[in-house]
């Protein structure tokens, strides 16, 4: 996943798939904001939100495997 979120989706749903998307927002797109693109940004932006994202797919993970066992 990435640029092509939605793409990816409705490709996959036309495969027949379940999709769920999570994003992190890591930085303004080009042109949205006067200041120039920095990687370090995005770097730090993912730093920041590290932990929580992590305990988001483990838990989202997690009731999707015990909801298939029931």
């Amino acid at each position: 996943m990435g640029f092509s979120t939605v793409q990816d989706v409705i490709a996959s749903n036309e495969a027949g798939l379940r999709v769920v998307g999570i994003s992190c927002l890591s930085n303004m797109a080009a042109g949205v904001s006067d200041a120039p693109l920095d990687h370090k940004e995005v770097m730090e932006a993912g730093e920041r939100v590290r932990e929580t994202f992590i305990a988001l797919v483990d838990g989202l993970v997690s009731r999707i495997v015990l909801s298939a066992a029931s």
